[in-house]
Order: structure tokens, then sequence, then C-alpha cells
């Protein structure tokens, strides 16, 4: 425990406040997910983040991404939906446009699994699988 805290307090100030916020909106997430329905929650949430038409900043992108998965470490029950909604929520506070997307899969035994990530000018930021071309995009109502 020890160790990890005396790696966040030497990070660099950029990564270090790249992952406060990132544990702060992904518990968030986490909770609102908790409490509320699905739909309430996606309801709050922009389906996509403000077309930009440059290229987005992809170095505040990643790191935003990586700090959203370290975060998820240390958050239970963090799953892909809930670091999906944390991404997309710090990257509309940067003005980086990006997509959120639910995607269902049925599996070879006929099992159906579902999977969020996030997507900017066709980049994976979070979310990446090896399979996930197979992953059908849900379209979700209520959404901005």
């Amino acid at each position: 425990m020890f160790s990890k805290l005396k790696r966040f307090f030497n990070a660099d100030g950029a990564d270090r406040s790249a992952l406060a916020r990132a544990w702060f909106v992904l518990v968030g997430a986490r909770a609102l997910l908790w409490i509320f329905p699905f739909e309430r929650v996606m309801s709050l949430v922009p389906a996509r983040t403000q077309d930009v038409q440059s290229p987005p900043d992809w170095i505040t992108a990643g790191r935003l991404s990586w700090a959203v998965q370290v975060a998820s470490g240390y958050v239970p029950v963090a799953t892909c939906l809930s670091q999906a909604l944390a991404l997309q929520y710090l990257l509309n506070r940067e003005g980086i446009g990006a997509e959120l997307k639910i995607g269902v899969a049925r599996g070879s035994e006929g099992e159906v699994a579902a999977h969020a990530w996030v997507e900017s000018h066709g980049r994976v930021l979070i979310g990446s699988l090896p399979d996930l071309f197979s992953y059908g995009v849900l379209r979700l109502k209520n959404r901005r």
C-alpha cells in the first residue's frame, strides 16, 4: 500500500492530477450505476462529446485513459461500463470528441456478453478487446 502511495506522490504533476480526477470520477460512475437504473445513468451521459474537427490531443486522451485504467484497480467492481462512463466524462471536460459505445456479442456456447468502450476518431481509448469487432453496437434511447 505504501509503495503505491509513494509511486503516486512521485509521479509528475500531470499524471498525479489525472489519476486523482480519474479515481473520483470512476467512484462517482460506479456509485451512479449502483444507485440508479441503467437507463437513468445513461440519460445523464452524452453518447458523444462535442465533435472536434481537428485531431484530439492524443497525449491528454492517452493520459486520461491510462489514469482510468489504473484507478479501476482501486475501485470495487469498476466494470468496463464504469470505466467507459468515467473516461467519457473526463474527455468531455477536456473538449476531446469521443463516443461511448455499448455492444453485445454471442459466444461460441450461445452465451451473451456485453461490453462498453470509448472511441475517438476511430481509435479505441478504453475497453479494447481482441474480438471487439464481433460486438454489435446497441442504439440506446434517451441519449443526448
